[in-house]
C-alpha cells in the first residue's frame, strides 16, 4: 500500500505467518489505533472498526504478497505501519514490468472483492440493509462490521489506485508507461508530474465527501509526493 521506508522503525516486531508471508508489526502502527479512537460511537464500535480495518489492510497487502510469491520472488512480508500497510521482497530479484503491475494491482483488487462481498449483503439480505444503530447487541456489531467493511475497502481500492507514486496505482502506471514503449526517464517524468495531478484531486474528493479540507489526507498526499520526487527524479 505505502512503500515508504522512513515510516518503517528498526525493528519491527514479528507477529506471525499468514499463510507462507511473514507479517510484522510497525511501532507506527499505534498512529491508526489513535485514529480509529477519536470518535463518539460506542468502544466496542470502535474495536469492530479497528477489526475492519486491519483485516483490510492486511489481506490488501496479502494480495501483493501472493501475486509476488507467485512471480518466484523471494523473502517476501508483511509490514503493517502507521500508515497502512507494505508488502516487501528481495530487492535483487528482477521483476518484469508485467508482473510488477500484477503485484501493484493485486492489492486494489481484493479490497473491490471484499467490498463487492458486503454490498452483496447489504443489498440482498434485508437484516443488513436495514438501520440497525438502535440496537445494542451482537446483531449491531455484525451490521456495522459489514457496513464498515464495504465502506473502508471502496476507499482503500480507490485511493491505492490513483495514479500517485508510490501507491499501487502510480507503481502500475508506471510499469505501464514501460510497456507502452516509453523510455524509463520519459516515464519517470510523465508519472512524476500525473501524481501530482492525482494527488490534488485526491485531496478536493476527499475534502468534498468530508465536507471540509483535510489538513491528514494534505499531509498523507505531500508524504507521498516528496517520496515520489525521490524516487522519480533519481
Amino acid at each position: 500500500m505505502l512503500p515508504i521506508s522512513v515510516f518503517i522503525f528498526p525493528k519491527p516486531a514479528y507477529v506471525g505467518n499468514v499463510g507462507l508471508v511473514p507479517l510484522y508489526v510497525d511501532v507506527s502502527a499505534i498512529v491508526l489505533l489513535f485514529i480509529v479512537m477519536i470518535g463518539e460511537e460506542l468502544m466496542v464500535l470502535k474495536m469492530t472498526l479497528l477489526a475492519v480495518l486491519v483485516l483490510a489492510i492486511v489481506l490488501h497487502e496479502l494480495g501483493h504478497a501472493v501475486m509476488a510469491r507467485m512471480t518466484g520472488a523471494q523473502g517476501v512480508r508483511i509490514y503493517i505501519t502507521g500508515l497502512g500497510g507494505l508488502c516487501t521482497y528481495e530487492p535483487s530479484f528482477h521483476l518484469s514490468d508485467r508482473q510488477k503491475m500484477q503485484i501493484s494491482l493485486a492489492g486494489p483488487a481484493v479490497n473491490i472483492v471484499l467490498a463487492t462481498i458486503a454490498a452483496i449483503l447489504i443489498y440482498t439480505v434485508p437484516f443488513f440493509g436495514q438501520e440497525r444503530y438502535q440496537v445494542q447487541d451482537a446483531e449491531l456489531i455484525l451490521w456495522y462490521f459489514v457496513h464498515k467493511t464495504f465502506l473502508l475497502n471502496v476507499f482503500l481500492a480507490a485511493f491505492n489506485l490513483l495514479p500517485l507514486f508510490p501507491m499501487d496505482g502510480g507503481q502500475a502506471f508506471l510499469a505501464g508507461l514501460r510497456l507502452s514503449g516509453k523510455s524509463d526517464y520519459r516515464s519517470r517524468k510523465i508519472t512524476f508530474i500525473v501524481s501530482i495531478i492525482a494527488g490534488i484531486v485526491g485531496i478536493g474528493i476527499f475534502g468534498y465527501y468530508q465536507g471540509e479540507p483535510s489538513p491528514f489526507m494534505m499531509v498523507i498526499v505531500l508524504l507521498l509526493l516528496s517520496e515520489a520526487y525521490r524516487h522519480l527524479n533519481q
